[in-house]
């Protein structure tokens, strides 16, 4: 028996390590969302900044803006004909974007504002589902969409006189009314999401299917088959529509214009665009070291 009772050890060593490990935790988030911040903010001011284009599709919109500002058909021209070029967007794209644009003076500044405020409001529907529908952290989802607008790949597409900011914000929206419940919330979802295929084509195709996925998952199984045959009915109805009324040209222009060959070394390279960012290993970096202090905690 011993004559001194068993103490256990509470000294430093225990107390402070797990102290530490959320200091170097904290900083690393402080760190990596400044620096993300910092190239957001540095890639969103040269594309606003800038009076010409960084990609020819940039120029090649602009055009068709400008057509559709000034009430030309888009799609009732032959290729061969002037201006010797093919509309491979939607209409709802050329018509918003035309009525921004002064004729007169025409520049890229008006549709890389306006794709500015989308970004901005993409990023808050991101930070929503990530708080409310995941439970995700409001630090963790804030790093998250920092870090995706910070690659210049996406930030570029983003900010650029293009489809696609407008086309997933209608898509996200459309995706957001489809699971939220309530009242005409599914006709509202068929519009924005028929909205979104009619600015870019490809746009509506994953965010029906995940609103459906999440309708069955929930046992919503009539919303999930009304949102599903009513969104490709309308789509189909306006195909149609836009179809006889142009010749056929609509279907030439949107549709057979867009076939591409999918190649496995173009996921390849965007990886490898990620890989040369030292923000994205960071990023990973702090990432692991986060579950593993989660892991330790709930050991």
């Amino acid at each position: 028996m011993p004559i001194l009772p068993v103490i256990p050890h509470t000294g430093p060593l225990h107390r402070d390590r797990p102290q530490a490990r959320s200091t170097w935790i904290a900083a690393g988030y402080w760190i990596l969302g400044l620096w993300a911040a910092a190239l957001a903010a540095t890639t969103a001011y040269l594309y606003l900044v800038t009076g010409g284009s960084f990609d020819y599709v940039e120029g090649v919109a602009l055009g068709h803006q400008l057509m559709s500002a000034g009430g030309v058909p888009l799609y009732g021209l032959p290729a061969d004909q002037p201006p010797y070029s093919v509309p491979l967007y939607g209409p709802v794209f050329y018509t918003i974007y035309g009525l921004l644009l002064d004729t007169a003076a025409a520049s890229f500044t008006p549709a890389r504002a306006l794709n500015l405020l989308l970004t901005l409001y993409l990023c808050g529907l991101a930070l929503l589902v990530a708080r409310q529908r995941l439970g995700v952290s409001i630090t963790a989802a804030s790093l998250a969409v920092l870090c995706w607008l910070s690659l210049e790949p996406a930030a570029g597409f983003l900010l650029q006189n293009r489809p696609d900011t407008l086309a997933l914000a209608f898509a996200a929206s459309g995706f957001m009314a489809a699971i939220s419940g309530r009242r005409y919330s599914l006709p509202l979802a068929v519009l924005l999401l028929t909205a979104a295929a009619y600015t870019k084509q490809t746009a509506v195709v994953a965010p029906l299917l995940a609103a459906v996925l999440v309708l069955l998952g929930t046992r919503r199984i009539r919303d999930a088959t009304v949102l599903l045959v009513a969104t490709i009915g309308v789509c189909l109805l306006i195909l149609l529509l836009l179809n006889g009324l142009t010749d056929g040209r609509y279907w030439s222009a949107a549709v057979l214009g867009n076939l591409n060959g999918f190649s496995p070394g173009s996921a390849l390279v965007a990886w490898q665009k990620a890989g040369q960012q030292p923000l994205f290993w960071l990023a990973l970096a702090v990432m692991l070291t986060n579950l593993r202090a989660n892991g330790t905690r709930q050991a």
